[in-house]
């Protein structure tokens, strides 16, 4: 999902917030006139996603589409705020609408696998096989 953006990749990449090949990346600390985009300060001794959840998805879905992503702690305020506004132009502006594009990718990504299974089988049972007798329901 955030893969087929490629201004939201651009960004990413630029803002060493993800990568496919570099580590380092989740050992970047925020610059001192930084401010993270966590809420320390309501409940002393826990950070919050003052975005109610929003960005911890966000950050799933970055999880799931690179090798290397920063921490949450590690994301500025101007990060997160530039990130939902690149998702917010493709429509994603709450948390239904990602858990809506979530299921659409997972719904997605199981068609295509019982299109290849479905395929295999094809081919084994047009390879005419003696000992193989595959039948549909």
């Amino acid at each position: 999902m955030s893969r087929d953006n490629p201004e939201l990749v651009s960004y990413l990449k630029e803002q060493r917030i993800v990568s496919d090949n570099d580590e380092t990346i989740t050992q970047d600390r925020l610059d001192l006139d930084e401010t993270s985009f966590l809420d320390y300060e309501s409940l002393p001794g826990f950070s919050l996603d003052p975005t109610n959840g929003k960005f911890e998805m966000i950050h799933r879905i970055l999880k799931e589409d690179f090798n290397y992503v920063k921490t949450l702690d590690q994301f500025s305020q101007k990060q997160v705020s530039e990130i939902e506004s690149i998702f917010d132009k493709q429509g994603l502006k709450t948390i239904d609408d990602f858990r809506k594009a979530m299921d659409e990718r997972v719904d997605k990504s199981t068609q295509g696998i019982e299109k290849s299974i479905v395929s295999v089988l094809e081919d084994i049972d047009r390879a005419g096989l003696m000992d193989v007798n595959i039948t549909s329901t």
